[in-house]
């Protein structure tokens, strides 16, 4: 049996597999009309780029924000400044989650100075376990994060990827400060492979 007379890709042998297309067994307008889907296609892949550094502008725009906020938050949670009464009202806007806080039970207790909130990003990874990081937090895995001060994303300037920077307290785990994952991403049309 041929290659092209392979059944194996079918359950009941109806289907013939026929490993590659041959361009040159087809009629010249036929082909024709094939070049012209595949420069749509790169046209395509083109406008996905130019879309994929317009959105990356966006990214380094907020990011900016977000670090602020990111770092009032984390001057909060690491007890370094303490809000404002105003600061601490939450208003009403009509949220679900409104509720859903409301019912959250604080209980002012003054038996000692807390510093910041305790435990912050380890209650953080306990709660997205499930939802973001499809159960890949652990057990083992609590020690360490109860000495995580911050996370940190830094963007570069040009769309090649992202990195994420954990930053600890000293700890009896290991001595770096910060450890990263680095997230490569392809945003440019590759030239030996652009249909790719």
């Amino acid at each position: 049996m041929s290659d092209s007379e392979d059944f194996s890709g079918s359950e009941d042998g109806k289907f013939k597999f026929k490993p590659a297309f041959d361009l040159s067994e087809l009629p010249a307008e036929v082909i024709k009309r094939v070049k012209a889907l595949k420069n749509l296609q790169f046209a395509n892949i083109k406008h996905e780029e130019e879309y994929y550094h317009e959105v990356h502008k966006l990214d380094l725009k907020y990011k900016k924000l977000y670090d602020e906020n990111n770092e009032k938050r984390k001057q909060i949670y690491l007890g370094n400044y303490e809000p404002t009464e105003k600061e601490c009202e939450w208003k009403d806007e009509g949220d679900d989650i409104v509720g859903e806080i409301k019912k959250l039970e604080i209980k002012d207790k003054k038996e000692g100075a807390i510093k910041g909130i305790p435990s912050f990003w380890l209650t953080v990874f306990q709660n997205a376990n499930e939802t973001l990081l499809n159960g890949m937090f652990e057990k083992i895995d609590e020690p360490i994060f109860k000495h995580l001060e911050d996370v940190t994303i830094s963007l570069p300037e040009k769309n090649t990827g992202f990195i994420i920077n954990f930053h600890f307290s000293p700890n009896e785990f290991f001595t770096n400060t910060v450890l990263t994952k680095e997230y490569e991403m392809k945003s440019d049309i590759d030239p030996e492979d652009p249909l790719d």
